[in-house]
């Protein structure tokens, strides 16, 4: 994961460090915390969050700060059932299981 400093994501969007902060006051996005470091830092995460959010505020119809919040907690709430269902085990008794193995269908009479 590599970190990037307030600055160097200023310059790479072409917004002022205050968007990038007042995004942050409001919730939009969240630098990482490093104890050695003393500026901003931001993860791979946070940039693709602020690409969205730039992207959302130039569409045609301009989408709110508290729609974009709302919209990120909707797609985090999909993530996180998302992975919460592929690392849940498919859960088969066994009887169910040898069931399903050796079920027959008996041919429908005509």
């Amino acid at each position: 994961m590599e970190l990037q400093t307030i600055s160097q994501i200023s310059k790479l969007f072409g917004i002022p460090t205050r968007t990038l902060r007042y995004y942050e006051q409001i919730g939009l996005i969240q630098p990482t915390k490093k104890e050695d470091f003393a500026y901003r830092a931001y993860d791979n995460a946070a940039v693709q969050r602020l690409q969205q959010i730039l992207v959302l505020r130039h569409l045609r119809g301009r989408f709110r700060f508290r729609q974009i919040r709302q919209l990120q907690l909707f797609v985090e709430r999909i993530r996180l059932q998302a992975s919460h269902r592929a690392i849940q085990p498919a859960r088969f008794s066994h009887g169910a299981r040898d069931g399903l193995q050796r079920k027959r269908y008996a041919p429908v009479p005509s």
